[in-house]
């Protein structure tokens, strides 16, 4: 499926050398609309990226450098071609933030887009070259204060020499940026889970860094992760025994491949899996049941094994769960993210995994968000907004949980009016709020809180973009049980005349 909106983006799209064909038919045009200057834009990025690596696809054949591996990997022309190009995106990306700045992109908002791809450029040479090259020209004034506010809360959640996964570009660059520009926690080593699906990410990974992270701790050697047997392994879903992964590196250098494929894929013994837990502690066993291990998978279970516990290690809170590799129930919550522990736990309610941490995650709200939050965020930002009131609700439930009812209810009203409805992409995200009220005993403001999810939900009905039916009446049916079940008999009787118009 076509990225949204680059069909009216890009006069050409979907075939191998489509950017190329979309910089020769636009380049020298003048007064192109926004949506054309985007689309342009986006082409000269593809084509720039080409230049270094396949990760995107479509790139015309024979495009490709052929690079060593290793840093420095770029000569003075093809360094002088990669910035002109980028450049050339970087400042078509400026060009529309300053004449529609609510032009929206597939990630969001168009500066959103244009500073992350400030930040992209910053990685990929510090990947073919090195980080003083992409330092070079990274701007002091990139993001929104919120993003930065965001970017913080995450390296917060984190202790010191800490491993952090990371899902996409806005949990990803904005931190990068952050630990580069405002020297904020750079002994975190930020590790996008996407970009670990490559060999050549994966060996700068383990480079020493100038910026204060130490290298990712891997036992395989690189030679292994550039071999295409390293793309997916394939679990035996029948094996009983856990799979020790201190044998994993062992298992790569050896190559088995399946049989009764029509490609090779790594042949991985169980979809069981286990590693030493520290000292004094039993072995930490846990199943992944999707049947294959990407590289990004392998990599991490490679850096478990030679870690041995010794730095910490994390995945933020917007990952993708599938990205989690079934590790989910050794997770601690810690703010924006879970931290990997080495003892299992059933979750303790219903909107995420682990345990949670309330003091940490409370520390990490109210020192990372200092600034004030705009009474009315991008939409990106309200998809970020919308993770971090879960969080939230999640704390303030855990404060519950233990009898701090006092400050649990210092929570919610200190950060229910920042993170309000006008803030969030999804209303129902509000119900974690609504019911942590009505367990605080504080079932008037719960009340009317939960009217105006219920008339959200209403509204929601006549938008293209609403939720289903069967969501919307699910959302009034737990507000309505919530009502009779503290009494409050107007309330549930208005919510049953909305289930009625829906």
């Amino acid at each position: 499926m076509w990225p949204a909106g680059i069909d009216e983006a890009c006069v050409y799209y979907g075939y191998d050398g489509w950017s190329l064909d979309v910089i020769d038919a636009l380049h020298d045009k003048d007064d192109l609309p926004a949506s054309l200057k985007y689309g342009l834009a986006r082409a000269y990025g593809d084509a720039a990226s080409n230049r270094l690596w396949a990760n995107y696809g479509l790139e015309a054949r024979g495009y490709q450098w052929d690079l060593p591996t290793g840093p420095n990997c770029l000569d003075t022309n093809q360094l002088q071609e990669f910035r002109t190009l980028t450049q050339h995106a970087l400042d078509l990306y400026d060009q529309v933030s300053r004449s529609d700045p609510g032009y929206s992109t597939v990630v969001g908002e168009i500066g959103l887009k244009r500073d992350n791809e400030y930040v992209d450029r910053y990685l990929k040479l510090a990947i073919f070259q090195n980080e003083t090259e992409g330092l070079r020209d990274l701007p002091s004034d990139l993001y929104s204060p919120f993003y930065r506010s965001m970017a913080r809360a995450y390296l917060s959640s984190c202790e010191e020499d800490a491993i952090l996964f990371t899902n996409g570009d806005t949990d990803t660059f904005p931190l990068l940026y952050v630990q580069a520009v405002e020297a904020f926690r750079p002994d975190i080593l930020v590790v996008n889970l996407s970009l670990l699906n490559t060999a050549r990410y994966i060996s700068f990974l383990r480079r020493e860094s100038t910026s204060g992270a130490r290298p990712l701790p891997l036992t395989t050697p690189d030679s292994i992760w550039y071999s295409p047997k390293c793309d997916v392994g394939i679990t035996n879903k029948d094996a009983t025994v856990p799979f020790d992964i201190a044998e994993l590196s062992r298992l790569l250098e050896a190559g088995r491949t399946t049989t009764g494929y029509a490609e090779q894929y790594l042949d991985i013994p169980s979809d069981k899996f286990r590693i030493d837990g520290p000292a004094g502690s039993t072995a930490v066993e846990w199943d992944n049941t999707q049947g294959y291990l990407l590289r990004n998978a392998l990599a991490c279970f490679d850096m478990l094994a030679t870690n041995k516990w010794s730095r910490p290690v994390y995945w933020a809170v917007t990952t993708d769960p599938k990205a989690f590799f079934g590790l989910q129930e050794h997770f601690e919550l810690k703010g924006f993210a879970y931290r990997l522990t080495p003892t299992r736990s059933e979750p303790v309610d219903t909107y995420g995994p682990g345990r949670i941490d309330p003091e940490r995650s409370m520390r990490t709200f109210t020192t990372a968000f200092s600034e004030e939050i705009p009474d009315s965020l991008p939409e990106a930002a309200k998809k970020i907004s919308t993770g971090l009131v879960l969080q939230l609700g999640r704390v303030a439930g855990q404060f519950l949980a233990q009898g701090d009812t006092t400050t649990a209810l210092s929570l919610l009203d200190e950060w229910t009016p920042k993170f309000n409805y006008r803030n969030v992409s999804s209303y129902r995200i509000m119900l974690v709020i609504i019911e942590a009220y009505y367990r605080a005993g504080h079932n008037e403001k719960a009340g009317d809180l939960g009217r105006s999810l219920a008339i959200r939900t209403l509204e929601s009905a006549h938008s293209p973009d609403g939720e289903s039916k069967e969501i919307r009446h699910a959302v009034l049916e737990r507000l309505k049980t919530w009502a009779i079940d503290h009494q409050q008999w107007d309330r549930a009787g208005e919510i049953e005349r909305f289930m009625e118009r829906l």
